[in-house]
């Protein structure tokens, strides 16, 4: 699932977000950037996209760096018998 960034035209390649379902039935996502991980979390695949979205606008304000878009990566977790 890829998912379109709106930021400007001065920006860095695509950053990949690692998604997984918590406990609680939410949904976790981290990304490895350089040496930083962003990690954030929603109730729901909706507010997990904004809030990846806020996260990603308050890394770009603090390290100067912005991405034109990013993508949403659900690895297969095996199911318990």
């Amino acid at each position: 699932m890829g998912c379109q960034a709106r930021y400007n035209s001065h920006m860095a390649e695509q950053i990949e977000f690692t998604v997984r379902r918590d406990a609680d039935g939410g949904y976790c996502a981290r990304a490895d950037v350089g040496e930083t991980s962003i990690f954030t979390q929603g109730d729901s695949l909706d507010e997990l996209f904004t809030i990846i979205e806020d996260a990603l606008g308050l890394y770009g304000s603090e390290s100067g760096e912005e991405f034109a878009s990013f993508s949403m990566v659900f690895p297969h977790e095996p199911v318990a018998a």
